[in-house]
């Protein structure tokens, strides 16, 4: 219900999972929630080489770790001045999010909004008191 609205005004799209995920999977697991919840979403980008599970490495190694994301195909999207949107399953120190939103603005996106469907217990330990996840 939520993301639904942003059909009609953003492009939506999801993070790739890498190919060693998908063929051990078989799926997206964030393509297969918007398919049955019939959220249209487009593939805009895609990991050019696979590099070590995310979710194998502490915080520090995350954040240094190289994200490497590109276009799918620059001549297919028109992001010009379009609001991008997004989803992505975990957001646990944000690398691979701001790597795939630094490709969509290169790309001309207008602005980008992130929505995921679960903060990692680690995030949400690292916010103060004060913070909108606390």
């Amino acid at each position: 219900k939520l993301l639904k609205p942003y059909t009609k005004t953003h492009i939506l799209t999801v993070i790739p999972t890498s190919s060693n995920s998908f063929q051990k999977r078989g799926f997206n697991q964030v393509e297969l929630l918007l398919k049955y919840a019939n959220i249209p979403y487009n593939r805009l980008i895609k990991q050019v080489i696979n590099t070590k599970k995310q979710s194998s490495q502490n915080r520090q190694d995350r954040l240094k770790s190289a994200q490497p994301f590109e276009l799918i195909s620059p001549q297919e999207y028109e992001l010009i001045k379009k609001p991008v949107l997004i989803i992505d399953d975990v957001y646990t120190t944000g690398a691979t999010t701001r790597e795939c939103a630094k490709v969509l603005k290169r790309a001309g996106a207008a602005y980008i909004i992130i929505a995921v469907v679960a903060i990692s217990e680690s995030f949400r330990r690292e916010q103060d008191d004060n913070s909108i996840y606390a």
